[in-house]
């Protein structure tokens, strides 16, 4: 957390995977795909307690050696304090699947996941 804050201060970037969470992490199960998908908290979570805005990054296949990068605005900082913090991030956790299965349905072939976030013992 200390690495991200330093890198913000500077006005960087940091990247973060909000699809997949490491063991034992915080993960709030959402719609994704017709099925309920453990996504994690961490990431939003982070973005809220550094007062950072989000953004999503996606790299669309369009062919060979040819990528699309697609950077989209997602949600402002949150207000400093705990007072609604847990519900908000919830409600990011919810879009943001709603966003990705857009995105999987718009472009069907083009994603894969060796990551499987549907089995129970995977998360």
């Amino acid at each position: 957390m200390l690495r991200a804050q330093e890198c913000l201060q500077r006005n960087g970037l940091v990247g973060l995977l909000a699809d997949r969470a490491p063991r034992a992490e915080r993960v709030l199960e959402v719609p994704f795909l017709g099925q309920p998908a453990p996504l994690p908290t961490g990431p939003h979570l982070l973005a809220a307690v550094l007062g950072a805005p989000v953004m999503l990054a996606f790299g669309i296949w369009r062919g060979p050696r040819h990528y699309e990068v697609r950077f989209e605005p997602f949600a402002e900082p949150l207000p400093p304090g705990r007072a609604g913090r847990e519900a908000a991030i919830a409600e990011r956790v919810r879009r943001y699947a709603a966003r990705l299965e857009a995105l999987c349905r718009e472009h069907p072939y083009n994603w894969f996941n060796f990551y499987d976030f549907w089995r129970r013992d995977a998360a």
